[in-house]
């Protein structure tokens, strides 16, 4: 895991903002890989805050964030990683950040960077903790096509609740086709006419 995070010219890359310099990137990369369950939980919190401060700026992607991008999956798709749901945050903001920056503010690579990631951060929505699944539906959260299709795969009561949450408003934002609209309905009258309670009140 990491391999290659050495080949990386980090000195040469941007960070979002001046207070720590960005050859800690891997640093923290590694600090996080090496974590486990003896690891104060204040330490691996410490360190994923520590990351978004240099990751992590609204409508910014800079290169750093780019470079990082192949290793933060790594780590994400690593089941002994701590934290893993934390860590599929920061990869939602940057994801986010990258949908929403301006001409200017996304660094060149990291469109074609996302598009080669992708396959692999898809098997996220399979992984077997429920809760790293739930946190992963962020990386779709504004999408009704890919929502309903992880509602028709997903099993799980709490992830079916966030991903019910998610699905009401990523369609309020949309102007949905006809057939998304549709089944967009047809998942809320099947659940409004369900028999599970919670997911009932939640629509």
């Amino acid at each position: 895991m990491l391999e290659g995070l050495d080949a990386v010219d980090w000195r040469g890359l941007e960070a979002v903002g001046p207070d720590q310099p960005v050859t800690n990137v891997p640093k923290l990369l590694r600090r996080i890989a090496r974590a486990d369950a003896t690891t104060r939980r204040e330490a691996v919190g410490r360190a994923y805050g520590d990351l978004q401060d240099l990751l992590l700026a609204p409508g910014r992607v800079t290169g750093a964030g780019t470079a990082a991008l192949p290793f933060l999956v790594d780590l994400a798709l690593d089941p002994d990683t701590v934290a893993r749901p934390d860590l599929v945050e920061v990869l939602a903001d940057l994801a986010h950040n990258g949908e929403t920056g301006e001409a200017g503010t996304v660094d060149s690579g990291w469109e074609a960077a996302w598009r080669r990631q992708w396959p692999r951060l898809r098997t996220l929505f399979d992984d077997r903790d429920p809760v790293v699944r739930r946190a992963a539906l962020q990386l779709i959260a504004s999408r009704t096509v890919p929502l309903l299709e992880r509602w028709h795969e997903e099993t799980d009561l709490s992830v079916r609740l966030t991903l019910l949450l998610a699905l009401g408003q990523a369609a309020a934002a949309e102007d949905p086709t006809g057939s998304t609209d549709a089944e967009v309905r047809a998942v809320l009258d099947g659940v409004l006419h369900g028999e599970n309670p919670v997911l009932r009140v939640a629509p």
